[in-house]
């Protein structure tokens, strides 16, 4: 998903900052997009029904792990917190 987004940067990039991308490689970015969005979506799903079928005493020492998240916002959310402030609806919230 990480060489998926990162084409989809390219892509989208060079068609915002050098006007040359035609429609048709925007619509196949987009469709990368769409794509990926729905992988992490499904990888969301499945790891959920993987935590909820573990038995309590199989629990893992998360810290570590998380502390290689760089963004902040993703590396909170993993960890369990909660943001402070809720986003109103209809704004973007990522996590």
């Amino acid at each position: 998903m990480e060489t998926q987004g990162r084409a989809l940067e390219d892509r989208v990039g060079a068609h915002v900052t050098a006007g040359t991308q035609t429609i048709q490689d925007l619509h196949v970015a987009l469709q990368g997009l769409d794509h990926m969005v729905q992988s992490l979506d499904a990888v969301a799903g499945y790891l959920d029904r993987l935590a909820e079928g573990a038995p309590p005493q199989l629990r893992v020492d998360i810290d570590h792990a998380v502390a290689a998240i760089r963004l902040r916002d993703l590396s909170n959310a993993l960890a369990g917190h909660t943001p402070a402030e809720r986003v109103r609806s209809g704004d973007v919230d990522l996590f």
